[in-house]
């Protein structure tokens, strides 16, 4: 990364260095993202790598859910996430500690506004099927990206991108609509992986990008598997042979398959099955402070959730503590109905607390017109680990208050597909995201990637203004403002944050287990 002292004015005439900017720019990772290799201890990519991991070997890793697509400008699950990130490369990779780092990119500078930024590209990069990087493909990646005809929902979560161009082979230049400090972080997201551009019209049918490994195999609702690209850019890397992602619909068979040694890994693991997996012969368990979270949305453009005071009440009939407590066995903390976790720098504790308090919903639903309750369906899905578990302990909760809750179980395909921004009342799911920035604009901007159906144009205009705010101290204070907006008016339940649990066998080596759910196995090895 360039690092520049010539001073710069920031929105507020103040001066801001380059240095400053960039440090912003680090600033809104969680540093307080805990990091664990495994079968490393608590060691270093570097330390891990100085080990030489032995070569080969095939590792699966098992999912209830199947991949609706392969193209990563319209991926939106975590199995899809998992398969882009390990077949193509971004040009920044987003570390566990929630920083960038250098991937496809090896430096990058803002402008003295921050709002143009120029990235130089690695060489000797290659893609799948032969052809070397350039800066076109970048180029291409992002205007397809964020052309609306795409339908791709990182059109809006890529912040304020006016402009992307080629200055020569290897430099590009981003330009903004507003200064923006994130910008690095977000190119890590996994809409931003980079494709080829002269294979536009193959990115779904024949796949090919420059990560480390390439599709050989692809069976809907089976498997994935992938195989070691020979001419990866990075050394040696992959290790492994072949990468395979299964399908396997229910939670018991992922534990079953992974004691028996026929998975390597499954991707999270509910609390209920923690006991059994600590016990299982060859089986390590490894869990890390994570960003994700699972809200109960209530649509705010239908009845009744149109009703601030129905919003409301539902945020006093949820008892966090004894949640988290069942639920999770202790293993999340509280969250009061803003997506921003402990572990992110712009936290702050919002008020009053919403506690379990039977009356205080009992008099705001009757404000509402609702005096008797209301009978209602919750939609959610068993395939994700806590989010049944959350939609039958609201039911419960909430019936003392004379909120009549019907607890509909879909597969998770299903909720993606029929309930996802489409019914009134569910259980969402969400890993988390590395900025402020992309912790809140694309849920509750106006017109937002992930949006649904909430719009507050005081909101609004906090989070346009704390996104190209250049001055830390300013861009804290517009996010408190914008946290407790959310808390009081927000169309969300947001009961905790949780831990990341994931379960492997003892013969995966140099993993690092990502608190944003990013699967990456290019530092992964087999042992025998």
């Amino acid at each position: 990364m360039a690092d520049d002292n010539t001073d710069c004015p920031g929105r507020d005439g103040m001066a801001l260095s380059r240095r400053q900017l960039l440090r912003l720019a680090t600033a809104a990772g969680a540093a307080g993202a805990l990091r664990t290799v495994v079968g490393s201890g608590h060691r270093t990519r570097a330390e891990a790598a100085a080990a030489r991991p032995k070569q080969g070997g095939v590792l699966k890793i098992a999912w209830t859910s199947s991949p609706r697509s392969l193209d990563p400008a319209l991926g939106i699950s975590g199995d899809e996430y998992m398969i882009s990130q390990n077949m193509y490369d971004n040009l920044v990779r987003i570390d566990e500690k929630l920083q960038p780092q250098p991937q496809l990119a090896t430096r990058w500078q803002p402008n003295e506004r921050g709002d143009v930024w120029t990235f130089t590209l690695r060489q000797g990069v290659k893609f799948h099927h032969g052809r070397g990087l350039t800066a076109k493909d970048v180029v291409f990646t992002f205007e397809r990206l964020l052309d609306p005809k795409t339908g791709s929902p990182g059109r809006t979560a890529m912040g304020p991108i006016q402009k992307v161009e080629a200055v020569d082979d290897y430099t590009v230049r981003f330009r903004l609509a507003v200064p923006y400090a994130d910008l690095p972080l977000v190119l890590g997201i996994p809409f931003g992986r980079i494709l080829p551009a002269d294979r536009a019209d193959l990115i779904t049918a024949a796949p090919s990008g420059s990560g480390p490994f390439r599709l050989a195999e692809f069976r809907p609702g089976e498997y994935i598997r992938m195989v070691k690209f020979q001419n990866y850019w990075d050394g040696e890397r992959p290790y492994l042979n072949e990468l395979w992602q299964v399908t396997i619909p229910n939670v018991a068979g992922h534990v079953a398959a992974l004691s028996g040694g026929e998975i390597q890994a499954m991707f999270e693991v509910p609390v209920a099955y923690i006991p059994a997996l600590s016990r299982a012969p060859g089986v390590s368990l490894v869990d890390v402070k994570s960003p994700g979270f699972q809200p109960i949305v209530m649509m705010p453009t239908a009845r009744p959730f149109d009703n601030p005071k129905v919003r409301q009440a539902m945020k006093y009939l949820v008892d966090r503590e004894v949640i988290i407590r069942t639920i999770w066995q202790g293993r999340a903390t509280v969250a009061d109905d803003h997506p921003v976790p402990t572990i992110n720098p712009y936290y702050v504790v919002t008020s009053p607390k919403h506690t379990y308090d039977v009356a205080r919903a009992r008099a705001l639903l009757a404000e509402a017109g609702y005096p008797g309750g209301l009978s209602i369906e919750l939609w959610t899905t068993g395939e994700r680990a806590g989010m049944q578990e959350l939609a039958v302990a609201a039911q419960q909760m909430a019936a003392p208050a004379g909120l009549r809750i019907e607890v509909r179980s879909v597969p998770y395909n299903v909720h993606v597909s029929t309930v996802f921004k489409k019914r009134p009342f569910y259980v969402s799911n969400w890993f988390g995201r590395a900025t402020i920035d992309e912790t809140l604009h694309p849920y509750f901007h106006t017109g937002g990637a992930w949006n649904e159906g909430y719009s507050n144009r005081e909101l609004d205009r906090m989070l346009d203004d704390g996104r190209s705010q250049v001055d830390l101290r300013k861009r804290k204070a517009i996010y408190t403002q914008a946290q407790q907006l959310i808390h009081d008016d927000g169309h969300w339940v947001v009961v905790y944050h949780t831990s990341f649990v994931v379960g492997m066998r003892s013969s995966v080596k140099g993993h690092i287990v990502h608190p944003l759910r990013y699967w990456d196995f290019r530092w992964t090895s087999l042992e025998s």
